[in-house]
């Protein structure tokens, strides 16, 4: 049984990759996704690299568009977002992904979270807390993360809930902001603007602070759509979305990878919801703390899992 159970962990943790990186970061960004005929390994370090000629047959798709490694140079096109010291950001974020192998229980299922960042006087992130739910309101995972200790939990896993206490540092915690494009940048990378629009932004105000007056909000009113393409020998085709704000907070993306002959093999969406930028409040505390269900696995031998996941 223990056997069992330490198989279902390890097989989550190795399709998924860590929640920091993918269920908030992982547009950091689908230029490293769209690296046909290199490994996921591999694409993750190339970060800029030369495209090289597709293979006949495309590699396993990640759950995610590869984030830039810590250390690593980012697309020309990204940009930080507009200073906040001493400020909290707050937004709320969705994801639904679908592939065919996946073990992950959410796997075709929408997940729905908060996100809470606060950012030093310095300018840099100093905590980031994440919670995210199925459908059903069932906990699903929780992120918590300063530059010197990272938790995950997860909630759904098969073997049971499971804690990984990642190593952090003010390097890793420079992608906790959220995401921000430079538009006048994206041809380079090979997106092209597009009246296509994949997606809709029914995202709510984050729960958790209801009644809270922010002082400004990044990512409000329209958005522009861009669109790239990548053709495979043997007639697979993988194409991309996003959308951006007219401040350049990235507010979805979505991929699609079609076999020949256009049947859906597998597919990912992500919207995030405008950010909201609040001032220092001693009621905001409690929004960056662990919640106890996370304390409790977290803090149990029996809940820990090693490594990064």
């Amino acid at each position: 049984m223990r056997g069992e159970r330490s198989v279902a962990r390890y097989r989550f943790r190795g399709v998924r990759g860590g929640l920091f990186f993918l269920l908030l970061f992982g547009l950091m960004i689908t230029v490293a996704a769209f690296r046909p005929g290199l490994p996921e390994w591999l694409r993750r370090i190339h970060g800029g690299a030369t495209t090289p000629a597709p293979a006949s047959t495309p590699p396993v798709m990640s759950s995610s568009p590869t984030m830039v490694p810590p250390g690593a140079s980012p697309p020309a096109f990204l940009r930080p977002p507009p200073e906040s010291p001493g400020r909290l950001l707050a937004w709320v974020f969705r994801r639904r992904s679908f592939d065919p192998s996946a073990p992950d229980p959410a796997n075709g299922q929408e997940i729905r979270g908060e996100v809470f960042l606060e950012v030093g006087n310095d300018g840099k992130p100093a905590r980031l807390h994440g919670r995210f739910w199925l459908p059903d309101d069932r906990l699903y995972a929780e992120i918590w993360r300063t530059a010197a200790v990272g938790w995950e939990a997860r909630f759904m896993d098969p073997g049971g809930p499971v804690c990984f206490q990642e190593p952090s540092s003010p390097e890793a915690m420079r992608w906790a902001f959220p995401p921000f494009v430079d538009p006048g940048k994206l041809r380079a990378a090979g997106w092209e603007p597009t009246s296509e629009e994949r997606t809709g932004f029914d995202l709510p105000a984050p729960r958790s602070l209801e009644g809270a007056a922010p002082e400004r909000i990044w990512g409000e009113g329209p958005v522009t759509w861009w669109t790239r393409t990548v053709r495979w020998e043997g007639g697979w085709v993988e194409r991309a979305w996003m959308a951006i704000s007219g401040d350049g907070q990235l507010r979805a993306v979505r991929q699609e990878r079609r076999e020949a002959g256009g049947q859906r093999h597998s597919d990912e969406e992500r919207v995030y919801g405008p950010v909201w930028v609040l001032r220092p409040d001693p009621r905001w505390e409690l929004l960056l703390q662990p919640s106890p269900e996370m304390t409790r696995i977290c803090g149990s031998e029996k809940g820990k899992a090693g490594g990064t996941p």
